[in-house]
């Protein structure tokens, strides 16, 4: 289910929207989360609700982020949350004074095989200047996530959303989905995917532009 998942997940949980009562499900699903989303549920107790759904949940919440616009989400601008005490699984390095890049990834994500080496060279290239790059996977289970690193190896931070409460507050849109962040903590450019040498020189200019701010 989750490997045929577009941009914003409408192959998921609806597949095939052309089947029968497809339609109507699908305004159904929409009904449901901008009642939820719209009045008083934050995404990270969207989560908490529907976290035991596992792959569903995220699912789910992913779809419902494109669904209702108005939705809370990380956007250009906004601060980043401190990410520490969130029930992530690792250590958050220290981001106070640094360029980030948050990189959101998970074992079944395709793209994601072609962004690690990438994303690997730009932390060895920047990071004894200031970059640090920190992958957050989320993948059900912490064996998953270690299988594709023992195949894709990197040596930037890395920790596990497990409940995924940090990726419901980014309301993110697809896999891979990544943010860079300035020195003062400020979100100043967002990717959804991983496009190849498009994404690289974007993510080159941004680093080294606010290496310099």
């Amino acid at each position: 289910m989750w490997r045929k998942m577009k941009r914003c997940g409408l192959n998921s949980p609806l597949k095939n929207p052309s089947v029968e009562n497809g339609h109507a499900l699908r305004r159904y699903y929409e009904r449901f989360f901008l009642g939820v989303l719209t009045f008083v549920v934050k995404p990270v107790k969207v989560a908490s609700h529907i976290q035991r759904a596992g792959k569903w949940g995220l699912a789910l919440i992913i779809w419902a982020g494109c669904v209702v616009t108005a939705a809370a989400g990380w956007k250009v601008t906004d601060r980043l949350p401190d990410l520490k005490g969130k029930g992530l699984e690792g250590r958050v390095p220290e981001l106070a004074g640094q360029v980030v890049l948050v990189d959101f990834w998970a074992s079944w994500c395709g793209p994601c095989k072609k962004s690690f080496p990438e994303l690997e060279a730009l932390y060895k290239e920047y990071g004894a200047k200031g970059l640090v790059v920190l992958g957050v996977n989320v993948d059900d289970s912490a064996e998953a996530m270690q299988e594709f690193l023992d195949k894709h190896p990197v040596t930037f931070p890395m920790v596990r959303d497990a409940q995924h409460k940090i990726a419901a507050q980014a309301s993110i849109e697809g896999m891979p989905s990544s943010y860079v962040i300035d020195r003062k903590g400020v979100i100043r450019a967002v990717h959804s995917g991983f496009h190849g040498e498009e994404t690289v020189k974007a993510y080159r200019e941004e680093i080294e532009r606010l290496l310099k701010e």
